[in-house]
Order: structure tokens, then C-alpha cells, then sequence
């Protein structure tokens, strides 16, 4: 008999953290689940790590060689057997005490998604302390959310807000519409942010109920290896690049002028490559490519005098609005200051040193 969930975690030489991800999940009394560890072909201690552990729930698999983060989130689906799914990274844990009333909801109802706010735990990375970026809440209750309704409206912001949305990543997903988006695409994940592809590609085909919960059933890590973490390590523009390198010669879509920015074409590039393949549920002529811009600015991919200047250029390849780009470009300002002084209001620090050395050990305080 097939499980109730499959907790998969993509990975490549990040034995140190790995364990305590596998750690996290394993010391759950829940029985239910499927633990799937994919090895992108690594070439330190994962397996022996993985092996070390002895747990009917855990499986084991391996690529033949190495792939892009993208292929190794499909090569790991071909051995996923959960009705629903998540995926985390090799640096994220699961909070075991959230996976029994978790369960209680899946056994009581059928859903499309299931999403939560998941915590925020910053490794130690150099000489920077362990933090705590968002923290966690014990609220064991729910919600019902809307995703394709919310997918429509991160498309008229140009991704903005796609973090709202329920993707494969720290989410519960249906593996029928996963299955779905196979059967249409041929595979399950696309570009290079598979996350952000997901995100927008399930919703989109979301018609039953989706859910959020009111508690976090994951706590996301940013550890020194990770693409979230590299802005901090000394070494982080090597991983970077590494990371961009396992695609090769990748080619954005043919909207997306990626002489310009790189980093640009390749956000929007999850999102448009999304609705193409969703022809039958959303148009791109929903997709504000002039928000996009700004949330780009936002993310520090471009600047404002790089994206004006180059107007002419930008419209070459899709439709752009200079106005818009300005508004939504002070639109996101707006945001940024308002949430700051909300955290000086409430005297919030935002987020915090955290005496946890490790991902693990958090997780189990907040149980």
C-alpha cells in the first residue's frame, strides 16, 4: 500500500547537513510516510551518511551522473510512491511534532495543495552566528486558500508573491496534479528555479480544495552551500556558479532578453515557461512583464537606469511600459519601508541570533 506523503529531499555534497534533515523526520513516531534521499551523483560521504541510517521509510537513490538541480527533482519524482508530496533541500528539517495533525487533515479530506509559512533558520555561515530569520507559531488549525485565484494575481504582478503560492517546495501537493502536469508536459518540472515553476504550474490546475495551515510542518535552512545562503559566504559566488553551470548552455525563453540580465531571465523564465505549459488554464498575456521588471529591481538583478535606458531593447522582446515599470518600482520601495516600520513599531528585530547550532536542535525547541 502506497503511502500518505512523500518527504523528498534533492541532494548534492552536503553530507554535514543532510543527516540532520534525515534526522528530523526519522525521529517522528508517524509511520505513514516515505523519506526519499536523491543523490545527485555526489562525491563526499551522502551515501554513507543515508546508510547510516536504518528505517523502513527511507529510500535511497542515485543518479548515474550528474544532473542540474532541475533533472535531479525529476529523476527523484520517478521514485516518489506518497499521494502527496514535498520536497525540501538537504539544509531544511522537518518539524516531526506537525506530521500527526498533518495527517489527521489528509485522512479527512482529498486536497490539491496544502501550504504553510515555514520557519527560517540561517546556519552559521563564516563568521556569521546561527540566526532565526522568521520564527514559528503553534496554531494546530487551517484555512482554505484559493492557489489558482492567487497563481492569476502573482501573474499580474510579474512573480511577485509567488512565495504565497503552493509549489513542491515546503508544500503538500497532490501527486495527481503532478501526475497531470507529466502527462501534458512530459515532465514535472521545468527551467532552472523548479521551485518557482511548481509554484505557479500546480496552481494554475488547482480546482478542488487547497488548504493553508495555521502551523509549519517545515522549517526552511539557509546554509553556506545553498543558493540562499550565498550572499553570506565567502565562498558563495562559487556556488553560484556552479549551480548555474550543472545547466549548461541554458537557453530562457525567447521573450526574455538575457543579454541584459542573466539572473532577470531566468526568474521570468520559470513563470512564463509555467503558463506555456498551462495553455488550457491561463494566458500569457496575463503576465505583467513591467512588474517583473521592478520585482527584478527589488531583487538586485537590475537597476532602474539599466532597465529604463535600455527601453527600446526591452521592448524588442516583449511588451514594456516604462509608467508601469516606475510605479510598481516605487510600489515595491513603498513595501520595503512599510514593512520596516512596522518591525520599529511593534520593536520587532525581524529576525535574531539563534543559540541552536544546528537546524535539528531548532526544530525540536519549537515542538
Amino acid at each position: 500500500m502506497s503511502p500518505l506523503i512523500s518527504f523528498v529531499i534533492p541532494t548534492r555534497e552536503r553530507a554535514y547537513t543532510l543527516s540532520y534533515a534525515i534526522k528530523s523526520i526519522l525521529q517522528s513516531d508517524f509511520r505513514d510516510f516515505q523519506l526519499l534521499v536523491c543523490d545527485n551523483f555526489s562525491g563526499d560521504e551522502t551515501r554513507k551518511v543515508v546508510e547510516s541510517f536504518s528505517d523502513q521509510r527511507l529510500t535511497y537513490v542515485r543518479t548515474p551522473s550528474r544532473l542540474s538541480m532541475t533533472n535531479n527533482w525529476e529523476y527523484a519524482y520517478n521514485y516518489v510512491t506518497g499521494q502527496y508530496v514535498c520536497y525540501i533541500g538537504d539544509d531544511d528539517a522537518i518539524i516531526a511534532s506537525s506530521i500527526t495533525p498533518l495527517a489527521d487533515i489528509l485522512y479527512s479530506n482529498f486536497f490539491d495543495t496544502i501550504s504553510w509559512r515555514p520557519p527560517v533558520y540561517q546556519w552559521g555561515i563564516d563568521n556569521h552566528l546561527p540566526r532565526i530569520i522568521h520564527g514559528s507559531t503553534k496554531d494546530y488549525s487551517a484555512k482554505p486558500r484559493f492557489p489558482r485565484k492567487t497563481a492569476l494575481n502573482v501573474l499580474r504582478l510579474g512573480g511577485w508573491k509567488y512565495y504565497n503560492l503552493a509549489g513542491t517546495y515546503h508544500s503538500l501537493i497532490n501527486r495527481d496534479i503532478l501526475d497531470l502536469i507529466k502527462s501534458e508536459n512530459g515532465q514535472v518540472f521545468d527551467s532552472t528555479q523548479p521551485d518557482l515553476y511548481t509554484s505557479i504550474a500546480v496552481s494554475l490546475r488547482c480546482c478542488g480544495h487547497s488548504i493553508g495551515l495555521n502551523f509549519p510542518v517545515t522549517c526552511h535552512g539557509r546554509s553556506q552551500k545553498s543558493n540562499s545562503g550565498s550572499s553570506l559566504a565567502t565562498d558563495g559566488k562559487k556556488n553560484v556558479h556552479k549551480f548555474k553551470s550543472e545547466f549548461g548552455v541554458y537557453y530562457p525563453d525567447d521573450l526574455l532578453p538575457v543579454e541584459l540580465s542573466q539572473d532577470s531571465a531566468w526568474l521570468a523564465d520559470a513563470f512564463i515557461k509555467a503558463v506555456k505549459g498551462s495553455r488550457q488554464y491561463a494566458s500569457l498575456d496575463l503576465f505583467n512583464f513591467s512588474a517583473m521588471w521592478a520585482f527584478a529591481t527589488r531583487l538586485g538583478y537590475v537597476t532602474p537606469l539599466l532597465v529604463l535606458s535600455n527601453t527600446y531593447l526591452i521592448k524588442s522582446y516583449h511588451s514594456f511600459n516604462p509608467f508601469s515599470y516606475i510605479f510598481f518600482f516605487f510600489f515595491h520601495l513603498f513595501a520595503v519601508y512599510r514593512r520596516q516600520l512596522i518591525q520599529f513599531i511593534k520593536k520587532d528585530p525581524g529576525s535574531f541570533n539563534s543559540v541552536h547550532a544546528n537546524i535539528l536542535d531548532y526544530v525540536n525547541s519549537i515542538q
